[in-house]
């Protein structure tokens, strides 16, 4: 048999609707391989647009720690100048 008449030889497909209404389409194997094929496209799309998000969540994460590190540290070193110029009152000292 020739693929053309192959690829063209109608497919049945039974689709419930409810228990008491049952409806049957008719699709070529082509009909259903361009289906398919278009379903694995938006799947493959949904799945890289997730991992696009999991990497950016990761990078804002990663940011967000070393913005933080520096953060301390600038408000340490700062910390430190304030107290050898006496800047401070007693009770800022303590806390």
């Amino acid at each position: 048999m020739p693929i053309n008449n192959w690829l063209n030889a109608p497919t049945s497909m039974v689709i419930s609707v409810s228990s008491s209404i049952v409806s049957e389409i008719f699709l070529t194997d082509a009909d259903m391989f361009h289906m398919f094929s278009r379903a694995e496209a938006w799947i493959r799309a949904f799945e890289r647009e997730q991992t696009g998000r999991k990497q950016r969540k990761e990078n804002f994460g990663s940011l967000y720690r070393l913005l933080n590190k520096e953060l301390e540290g600038h408000f340490a070193g700062l910390y430190q100048r304030f107290e050898e110029m006496g800047l401070l009152e007693p009770d800022e000292k303590a806390a």
